[in-house]
């Protein structure tokens, strides 16, 4: 199951996709950020994927959340939430015969070479 809690149309024109697999056993939201602007803001269920689609050439950050008991009006989880932000950027480029795809999982992976940070809260929400 996912939800959009906030698009922005006017950066997601393009061909750039970025699949994310939530392989936790708690739920996710991820943000999509561009110039310190959330793009778009999906809510992941736990063992859910979802994919980012039209994503429009530039540079971004993905930032997530995870945590217990979602609460839908504030958008926010009640418990045990932790706030993380990939270290590299996914930089999207089209050219006249090809598009960026890029894949990432908010779990660990045997052999996988993404590096997360914890982020305050606080910051999670100014995006």
């Amino acid at each position: 199951m996912v939800l959009f809690l906030k698009k922005n149309s006017i950066y997601l024109q393009g061909y750039g996709e970025l699949q994310i697999k939530n392989g936790t056993s708690i739920d996710a939201v991820a943000k999509l950020i561009r110039g310190g602007t959330s793009i778009l803001t999906v809510y992941i269920k736990a063992n859910n994927t979802y994919t980012m689609l039209d994503v429009s050439d530039g540079i971004y950050w993905l930032a997530f959340a995870q945590g217990l008991d979602w609460d839908s009006t504030t958008q926010k989880f009640r418990r045990n939430t932790q706030f993380s932000v990939f270290e590299e950027t996914f930089n999207f480029t089209t050219t006249s015969d090809q598009y960026t795809i890029f894949e990432v999982t908010l779990n660990p992976v045997v052999g996988g070479t993404a590096e997360t940070n914890d982020i305050p809260g606080n910051q999670f929400d100014q995006y």
